[in-house]
């Protein structure tokens, strides 16, 4: 049991799967899952095993930490994405650019 719900969202997420794709593919109800996910419930190991088998992920893919977001891991979640909102914007600036020339 233990902190494998951190394993079961990163899992689900590494793989690219909505929340209701796992919960139906799981056999188990969309709020139940978000529950495990979210720590509320236990997560046993035949739980975590069938999530991985369903991903395609394995205990190795997956990271050795457990994922907390601390507020300087939210600042700095933040701040790259604002770089990144700033980098897009130029981006599309010069497409119009380009696109006004032809």
């Amino acid at each position: 049991m233990g902190k494998n719900f951190n394993k079961v969202k990163e899992a689900r997420l590494s793989a690219g799967m909505k929340g209701i794709e796992l919960a139906k593919a799981l056999g188990v109800s969309s709020a139940y899952l978000s529950q495990v996910e979210n720590g509320a419930r236990p997560t046993s190991d035949e739980l975590l095993a069938r999530v991985l088998e369903i991903t395609g992920q394995t205990l190795n893919n997956l990271s050795t930490e457990d994922v907390v977001q601390t507020p300087d891991k939210l600042k700095h979640l933040e701040d790259e994405m604002r770089v990144i909102r700033e980098q897009l914007d130029d981006i599309k600036t010069l497409l119009l650019k380009l696109l006004a020339k032809n």
